[in-house]
């Protein structure tokens, strides 16, 4: 087994595009345990949140610190940003997720079914439709094995 790390934000005024985007160390894989996206708001409102493979980064967004849950853990290897501006690109869909502002949307992968991936490579959390600008609100755990 290796380290577990969380990530979370709050995206203020977010309407749509890369949520966040979580970035393999060159040494080691990354494999998605969840995620959480909710919003900070009374207004009905849905989009389709769209986990995928990207073939490049995206950019103009800001860097978060992912978390260990082991006190004493190393620092994650990687990086993991949030809100790009320029979003991603080359995606390989891997699920969509029905998502609904006043119920959110939580995914627990199975040990089977978790996302891997590959050392330099990158998974990214996009908003498919608009919403009414909102806060939204996201988490990531995952793990890091190798490095």
């Amino acid at each position: 087994m290796g380290r577990i790390y969380t990530a979370t934000s709050d995206i203020a005024s977010f309407t749509s595009g890369d949520i966040c985007e979580i970035n393999a160390p060159s040494d080691a894989v990354v494999l998605l345990h969840s995620f959480h996206v909710g919003a900070q708001t009374e207004t009905d409102d849905s989009s389709v949140v769209v986990l995928a493979r990207a073939g490049s980064s995206g950019s103009g967004g800001g860097a978060i610190t992912a978390n260990p849950m082991e006190v004493g853990d190393a620092a994650f290897g990687g990086t993991v940003e949030e809100a790009n501006s320029t979003p991603a690109g080359t995606l390989t869909t891997l699920g969509r997720y029905r998502f609904s502002t006043l119920a959110g949307v939580d995914v627990i992968f199975t040990p089977e079914t978790r996302p891997v991936v590959s050392p330099s490579a990158r998974i990214v959390l996009l908003m498919e439709d608009a919403l009414t600008s909102t806060t939204l609100e996201w988490t990531a755990t995952f793990e890091e094995i190798g490095g």
